[in-house]
């Protein structure tokens, strides 16, 4: 499902979908949607280890299972979690798709 971008501020505030792709020409705006997407998820404490967890994109490009290992984790307290990939490439795609 692909969300409009007169829907996208709201739907980073609420979202309602389990896995979620940000990107665009604008690096600025992504980061910021990023980041609303996540703090709607774990508060102000985006770096809760327990509940977070940041992958850069050469890293997932090389080892799809890092990514995937990733997105099936269980927060260890109970709660939803926030995997985010970094600085991702067309060489990440094939690992997006798997889950």
């Amino acid at each position: 499902m692909k969300i409009s971008t007169s829907a996208a501020d709201g739907f980073a505030r609420r979202p309602d979908k389990s896995c979620v792709l940000v990107y665009g020409p604008d690096q600025g705006l992504v980061r910021e949607r990023a980041l609303t997407l996540a703090r709607s998820v774990l508060g102000n404490d985006l770096n809760d280890p327990f509940r977070s967890a940041e992958l850069q994109g050469s890293a997932v490009s090389g080892d799809f299972a890092l990514l995937v290992d990733e997105a099936a984790a269980l927060a260890l307290i109970g709660g939803r979690r926030v995997v985010r990939v970094v600085a991702a490439t067309d060489g990440s795609a094939e690992a997006f798709a798997t889950i």
